[in-house]
């Protein structure tokens, strides 16, 4: 991951076709592995500055090439998922230990894909963080967020004032647009994370993954002692 200090670069128009299709190649390959797909992914993505590595003989990591990278992120597809959800971290450094959280998160959930952009800032819509959830998160989608005091704030629909010293201490909530996104165990979250709001609306905060959703997709916000919770019980499961 790369941080905030700068927006990703932008991708080429064949770049993006490439990595559209890699990522295609990929998501059959995991419903029916075949090494002419794996071979075809290779290639598509070698022409996005992309490399496949092959972790824990379970799952497949999208990275960047080389050591001049253009913050386009990471993407991992988990050969045996039980369901069709994608874990994404929209802003990873939002809270600490958000990103590691959101790892344990896909693991635990079992989910087959996880997205963490390289770059917080705006891609735009051609750009692989948004490809990834068009092709991945077809109305089953997980995004896991921190608070930041700003955002505490817009989800109390609190306002700053002079005397403010420190905005109110969140709870860790779910919004749901529409409905859950099928592979989202509710229960199983419980365990995972503790007690959360759920609500059936979307958050006050701009999100173009969410306007272009017709349903299944939740917005997983995580307080402080969520994120530890999820830590512990990961360490658990282990």
């Amino acid at each position: 991951y790369q941080g905030r200090t700068r927006p990703a670069a932008p991708s080429l128009p064949r770049e993006s076709e490439r990595f559209s299709a890699a990522v295609e190649c990929l998501l059959r390959y995991v419903d029916a592995p075949s090494s002419a797909l794996l071979e075809e992914a290779r290639g598509l993505l070698a022409e996005a500055n992309y490399r496949i590595y092959r972790v824990e003989n379970r799952y497949l990591v999208l990275r960047e090439r080389g050591e001049e990278r253009r913050g386009w992120g990471t993407y991992v597809f988990n050969l045996e998922a039980h369901n069709r959800l994608l874990v994404a971290v929209p802003d990873p450094l939002a809270s600490h230990g958000l990103l590691e959280s959101a790892v344990d998160l896909f693991t635990a959930l079992n989910a087959r894909c996880l997205a963490v952009p390289g770059q917080t800032r705006e891609q735009g819509p051609f750009g692989p963080f948004h490809l990834f959830h068009r092709h991945a998160g077809q109305e089953n989608v997980l995004q896991v967020r921190g608070y930041s005091p700003e955002l505490t704030r817009a989800l109390s629909g609190s306002r700053r004032t002079a005397a403010d010293t420190e905005p109110p201490k969140p709870e860790s909530s779910l919004w749901v647009k529409s409905r859950l996104p099928l592979g989202l165990d509710l229960k199983r979250l419980e365990q995972l994370v503790g007690t959360y709001s759920l609500r059936w609306e979307s958050p006050p905060l701009a999100n173009p993954r969410r306007d272009v959703s017709r349903t299944g997709f939740a917005e997983l916000f995580l307080n402080p002692e969520g994120l530890r919770r999820l830590t512990f019980s990961a360490l658990l499961d282990k």
